[in-house]
């Protein structure tokens, strides 16, 4: 995410060596784009919103005044395993499969026996 916001460079640990190393903190250090895109990220986050110490203080303040709140729990909380899992649906398309498959398998013994049953000995 770094290296797409352009505050930060790439450097592959197996050919990291003190000249690669040092190369890179100088182009980082001296290349003006990455000090402007730092500049620009930091201003991002100085003026974002909500500040994550204000959004906890304002959700424990509501989570004390209100207690649990239902509306927020997702359904799957009161799911049961098989239908949270959709083995409800899973299942029955496997069964349906499997029958099919074998409807499928005994309709091509029966044709094939029939082939070559048409076969007639010569005495």
């Amino acid at each position: 995410m770094l290296l797409r916001l352009g505050v930060a460079i790439y450097v592959d640990k197996t050919s990291l060596t003190k000249n690669v190393l040092a190369d890179k903190l100088e182009e980082i250090l001296n290349n003006p784009r990455y000090t402007e895109n730092i500049r620009r990220l930091k201003r991002k986050l100085d003026l974002y919103p909500f500040q994550p110490d204000e959004l906890f203080v304002k959700w424990s303040e509501y989570s004390a005044e209100f207690g649990t709140f239902p509306e927020t729990t997702l359904h799957g909380a009161n799911m049961n395993f098989f239908t949270y899992f959709s083995l409800d649906v899973i299942i029955p398309c496997i069964f349906l499969v499997f029958v099919v498959s074998c409807i499928i398998l005994k309709l091509f013994v029966v044709i094939t026996r029939k082939i070559r049953s048409r076969k007639t000995k010569i005495e």
